[in-house]
């Protein structure tokens, strides 16, 4: 059925699938259509670009024609006036004629002028420039040395800094050390009482759930037995010996039979049988000591692999070890299921073998195991006493809680301890290395001031060696100023007579201006407006080249999304195809799923008679 239900889950995964494909699919077609629309329409517009272009540059040529006729006339309109206003002007005309050319020659001497003082001020560059050059050097090595001063007393006020902290820091760590040595002996003194209690508290519970499960049955034939209707009743038999806590799940697993009821002879057991039916207690199975004798001689057998269950029980009474060989017979008990199968299946002779984890090999053949939930308890470390007060028990879960609060504050303390020993070796490191590289820039820094203290002493002699001749320096000083006030006084006849020119061109623009004021007005704007036209039929021409490219490469786009679009549909179709036969295939499962629980569901219905179980 298990088998059943796992392909009915891959099919309806597998199907989940493709309807999430077929979404995806479906989403993807609408866009792609979506978007075959939006370029269709946009093909459309383009296909009539030419057309209306061309009737716009059409439109644009007559207006164009119509505006050089207008400009033609205005410029007709402004030769008349401007020879008209040159009778009423000619005087200003004439003035302005006569001063321009004065100007030039003037201009041209202020040149010569201003040559000579060129001329005179690189010999004065020449002169000054050795010293100035090597003065100029010796102040650079001057800033260089105090700025390397001021950064290595910064230097040092930084390491104090550094190193100021550092023994706190240090002696601190040292005492965390000590502290978390000690923290650390008490975290692990807490664990080991958390287990011990926890491994007593798991032990008693067990054995109080053990008594717990044996129900009304098992405390009938207890209180017949101490009253002496049934004496010869032993008891549970997994409370007739114990087993290290280690083999728990072990013998758990592989000793079905240690809920059974312990007799020392069948007819104690037939006794035992009949007092359950006439009370109408219910039922459960019994183990007649007398009959388990014949397993005496095997119970003695040597030279095993690997250790058997029954040679690590420790029973309550020796004469009890034959119904304990009878429960687990030579069964053998291995770490992990690949030491289990080495035992169990490689070599001439077979093994019965159970895992620690539970995992159960029988020599048949079958293995049996896995889940979260494995059978343990059926055997306690200590020989059973005959019943666990829950108060007790309360007590010990209280107690194992306490250890556990003890053991967790005992953590924190330590890991609070480690947390803060990380943070200050993290800060002695970053300060040492800080130290380090404050301690290298130190030691360039006094080599630089040492190198350039030195450098210094020697530009001083420089200096002082390229020291200027000052009566050559004061001659051409002298020659420069002359040279200077020749110019100024050239320089200020020409602006004298820039200034005369510029008042005859305002009188000549204030008797044209208003006159010509209109007709420059309005040929100005009809040259404007020419120039928009004309940059309107090269826009429009543009624009028709530019359609007739993007019309094909938007056919193209056009093509290309309804291809798409058909490649997806396609898809969409077989995905369709796949999820029809998935549903027929889901279906079939599902009905094979219900008729197994119905098969299982009337085997469930079947009684089980529990006899009487003499070996």
């Amino acid at each position: 059925m298990e088998e059943a239900q796992e392909s009915f889950k891959k099919t309806d995964l597998e199907d989940q699938r493709l309807r999430e494909d077929m979404r995806n699919m479906n989403v993807k077609r609408k866009k792609l259509q979506h978007l075959s629309k939006q370029e269709k329409e946009k093909y459309e517009k383009l296909l009539n670009v030419p057309e209306v272009n061309k009737e716009k540059i059409e439109e644009c040529v007559q207006l164009k024609d119509k505006l050089n006729t207008q400009i033609k006339d205005e410029e007709e309109k402004y030769s008349k006036a401007v020879e008209t206003l040159k009778g009423e002007t000619q005087v200003y005309q004439d003035k302005k004629e006569e001063l321009e050319t004065q100007l030039m020659g003037m201009k041209n001497d202020l040149g010569e002028k201003d040559e000579a003082v060129k001329v005179i001020q690189p010999k004065l560059d020449v002169a000054k420039s050795k010293e100035e050059k090597e003065r100029l050097r010796l102040e650079q090595y001057q800033l260089q040395a105090q700025q390397t001063v001021t950064k290595l007393t910064e230097d040092k006020d930084k390491l104090k800094e550094v190193t100021s902290d550092g023994p706190q820091l240090e002696k601190e760590l040292a005492e965390l050390q000590g502290k978390v040595d000690g923290l650390q002996a008490n975290e692990k003194k807490c664990l080991d009482v958390v287990r011990r209690l926890r491994s007593n508290f798991e032990e008693k519970r067990s054995h109080m759930t053990a008594h717990k499960s044996q129900g009304k049955v098992h405390d009938a034939l207890m209180r017949a037995r101490d009253r002496g209707e049934l004496p010869g009743i032993f008891g549970r038999l997994g409370d007739l010996g114990a087993i290290d806590p280690k083999y728990d799940v072990a013998i758990s697993t592989a000793g079905t039979s240690l809920d059974n009821i312990l007799v020392d002879t069948a007819t104690t057991g037939n006794a035992c049988i009949r007092y359950l039916k006439e009370h109408n207690i219910g039922r459960t199975n019994f183990i007649a000591l007398d009959k388990q004798e014949k397993h005496r001689r095997n119970m003695a057998a040597k030279g095993f692999p690997a250790p058997r269950l029954f040679d690590l029980i420790r029973p309550q009474d020796e004469k009890f070890l034959p119904a304990f060989y009878y429960a687990v017979r030579d069964t053998l008990v291995a770490k992990d299921k690949d030491e289990a199968e080495r035992l169990a299946f490689n070599g001439r002779q077979r093994h019965r073998v159970v895992t620690l984890g539970g995992d159960m090999f029988e020599t048949a053949g079958s293995i049996s195991g896995g889940g979260r939930q494995v059978s343990r308890g059926k055997m306690g470390a200590q020989l059973a006493a005959d019943e666990v007060d829950p108060r007790e028990l309360k007590r010990m879960e209280q107690d194992v809680n306490s250890a556990e609060e003890k053991h967790r504050a005992a953590v924190k303390d330590k890991t609070d301890c480690e947390d803060r020993m990380v943070v200050i070796n993290r800060l002695l490191r970053e300060k040492g290395n800080e130290r380090e590289a404050l301690a290298a820039n130190m030691r360039k820094s006094e080599e630089k001031v040492k190198n350039l203290k030195q450098a210094i002493k020697e530009q001083e002699k420089k200096v002082a060696e390229s020291k200027t001749d000052e009566k050559v320096l004061a001659d051409l000083k002298k020659e420069e100023e002359k040279l200077q006030a020749v110019f100024d006084k050239a320089k200020e006849k020409v602006d004298d007579v820039n200034h005369q020119v510029k008042q005859l061109n305002a009188k000549i623009k204030e008797i044209t201006g208003s006159k010509l004021k209109t007709i420059s007005k309005t040929l100005d704007e009809r040259k404007t407006q020419l120039e928009k036209v004309k940059k309107e039929i090269t826009n429009l021409e543009v624009g028709i080249k530019s359609a007739e490219r993007d019309v094909k490469k938007s056919k193209d786009k056009i093509d290309n999304y309804d291809s798409e679009v058909s490649d997806v549909e396609d898809k969409m179709r077989k995905e369709k195809e796949k999820r029809v036969e998935l549903e027929k295939l889901a279906k079939e499962w599902l009905d094979k799923v219900k008729e197994l629980k119905t098969n299982e569901g009337e085997r469930t219905k079947q009684v089980r008679v529990w006899g009487f179980q003499v070996s």
